[in-house]
């Protein structure tokens, strides 16, 4: 007999098409506790401001604003979904991405360490100076990451105060709340984070929160990638505006005319809801079907991938 309570401002598309099905029992707050108004939330369209070589991450409308949060002194945010300085290292000449030598994803350049390392076993390597493959030397940098958004923002703004705060910086929370603390008494300008600042922080002297890439989330294979976006984008636009001065996000986007985007700017759930709902109902994902996932794994490849041809013929026969 023990109560459940599911509470979210953005619940998932699921659980949203039970409750308003009549499975869960539907609650709706449509006053927000505090007295401040949502921010203001603006799209940024990449695709307008790639003549300007001097700005490569930070966009002149985003550049723009942190000097004015700077001149006032107040805070800023600046989120991107991805830590590390270069999302992959890869060569030149042959084309080779240097990838994780157990997980066969591209390994990600950590600069203050001088290493790259994979996000999902921990491996690392050395920075390689010549391709094994070719031995060329034009050994390139793709993509960008937490650490290169710092990097550039202490450059663009060498008088900030400026901090990063994602699993290299804060592997455990103890140095995680330091640097929350440090942000909080005002000790810092500008945070850049991952997804530990987008949610349950309140920061009265946060004025602006910038998004550097949000379409890094949305085109993530996986059927949910417009849901998850959606979530963090409304997330972390709302720790901006929540002291007495109004809030402004600036989401940098080569998408900007796409509905998560479009509904993310009006604040309107019930209309990305919809939307969502639909494409899925035509397509045939969840809440519509069900979906299982199935993992195997082992130390040798060939008897996991035959194993898992087995196990796939037997479900064939199943349908």
């Amino acid at each position: 007999d023990a109560a459940v309570v599911l509470v979210s401002a953005t619940p998932q598309v699921t659980s949203c098409h039970y409750a308003r099905e009549g499975k869960y029992r539907y609650l709706k707050l449509d006053r927000r506790v505090t007295p401040q108004t949502l921010p203001e939330i603006q799209l940024v369209d990449l695709r307008r401001q790639r003549g300007d070589k001097s700005l490569k991450v930070i966009s002149r409308p985003l550049h723009t604003a942190l000097e004015e949060v700077l001149r006032r002194g107040e805070q800023a945010l600046l989120f991107l979904n991805r830590r590390g300085y270069s999302r992959a290292v890869f060569c030149l000449f042959c084309g080779q991405v240097f990838q994780c030598r157990h997980c066969s994803v591209a390994l990600t350049l950590h600069q203050d360490q001088n290493r790259l390392v994979c996000h999902y076993c921990g491996y690392t390597q050395a920075v390689p100076e010549q391709c094994p493959s070719c031995q060329s030397s034009a050994i390139k940098r793709y993509g960008v990451g937490t650490e290169k958004v710092e990097s550039e923002v202490k450059r663009l703004f060498p008088s900030a105060r400026v901090a990063r705060l994602d699993r290299d910086t804060a592997p455990n929370s103890g140095r995680a709340l330091k640097v929350l603390t440090a942000f909080g008494s005002g000790d810092l300008d500008f945070l850049v984070g991952t997804q530990m600042i987008t949610k349950g922080h309140h920061f009265p002297q946060v004025t602006l929160v910038g998004v550097i890439n949000a379409d890094l989330s949305l085109f993530f294979p996986e059927y949910h990638a417009g849901e998850r976006t959606f979530q963090l984008l409304s997330q972390v636009a709302g720790r901006a505006g929540r002291g007495d001065a109004k809030g402004t996000v600036l989401i940098q986007t080569c998408q900007p005319d796409h509905f998560v985007f479009k509904t993310v700017q009006s604040q309107d759930y019930d209309r990305f809801f919809q939307q969502e709902l639909e494409s899925r109902r035509q397509l045939g994902y969840p809440p519509f079907t069900r979906l299982a996932l199935v993992r195997l794994s082992g130390p040798l490849s060939e008897p996991v991938a035959r194993e898992a041809r087995r196990l796939a013929a037997a479900l064939e026969k199943l349908r």
